[in-house]
């Protein structure tokens, strides 16, 4: 069954092209049922990191996109002529014969930011959400009595000042510290591109942070950006791979390519262990 689908774009600054997806609007045309969800959410998530106060006519503008029908002559007209801080993508064709599953499953894909802390949504949708690979990582580093003990897993920056460089989530997987600084990152290059290319500029902006804070006490190999290896390969991130290919021969930040999380784990575990890394939160005390 055909279907259009429209994502509801947020930006923040008119001026910039810099939109985000906060909502979906699915219909089909042989049952003129439509489908509409707009995430409050993620608009709060946006205007916190850009610093802009609540506005009460985006939320009501928000409202008014949930509560109304819509069919592909509605959809049409604001992909061309709404362009202010809510705009619409140009309708796609979706085949499907159960709307409703087909909008929660796209609805996760480009609107539901699993990846950052604190993602409300339904029960139902709750359940339909994959664990993200960051999680399960830092699960293997908990499970370990050795790399729970030496460093600290799923570190928020929030409350440090290293938190006022970062714009969205301040968390890493894991850190600690030697005589450097000890950091890494594992990125999810299956997930959608918004999100990987807002996931990119968080770590690197977050390692570009730890060497402004700790110049003397920072060395850009200890910063580890770890790839599945079977993501690696796939032509389809290519493009991802070139750019952290160059930020690890330019920058010199550590690319870490392994088959497992197991290996990911081991790997880790045999640094704490050689290079003597303790807690970030031990270490920087020494700073």
């Amino acid at each position: 069954m055909k279907n259009y689908l429209s994502i509801v774009k947020y930006y923040p600054d008119t001026n910039r092209d810099e939109g985000f997806g906060i909502g979906l609007i699915l219909i089909s045309e042989e049952t003129n049922q439509s489908i509409a969800r707009i995430s409050s959410e993620r608009l709060r998530r946006i205007n916190s990191a850009y610093g802009i106060k609540k506005s009460a006519l985006i939320e009501f503008a928000m409202d008014e996109i949930a509560k109304k029908s819509y069919d592909k002559k509605t959809l049409d007209y604001n992909a061309v002529y709404e362009n202010g801080n809510i705009r619409y993508s140009k309708p796609q064709i979706i085949d499907s014969a159960d709307l409703l599953k087909k909008f929660n499953e796209l609805y996760l894909k480009f609107v539901a930011d699993y990846y950052e802390e604190g993602f409300e949504t339904t029960s139902t949708l709750k359940k339909e959400i994959p664990e993200r690979l960051g999680g399960k990582l830092r699960r293997k580093l908990q499970s370990n009595i050795l790399t729970k003990e030496r460093l600290n897993i799923g570190y928020d920056f929030r409350d440090n000042s290293i938190g006022n460089f970062l714009i969205g989530s301040s968390k890493i997987d894991f850190i600690g510290g030697n005589g450097v600084v000890y950091a890494g990152e594992i990125i999810n290059l299956d997930l959608n591109e918004e999100t990987l290319q807002r996931n990119l500029f968080k770590i690197i902006t977050l390692f570009e942070a730890l060497e402004k804070t700790y110049p003397k006490r920072f060395s850009q190999s200890e910063c580890k950006m770890l790839v599945l290896t079977e993501q690696a390969l796939n032509p389809e991130k290519e493009i991802y791979m070139d750019k952290l290919n160059t930020w690890n021969k330019k920058a010199g930040y550590d690319l870490v390519i392994k088959q497992s999380l197991d290996d990911f784990q081991n790997n880790i575990e045999n640094d704490v262990q050689e290079k003597n890394i303790v807690r970030y939160d031990e270490w920087i005390k020494t700073v």
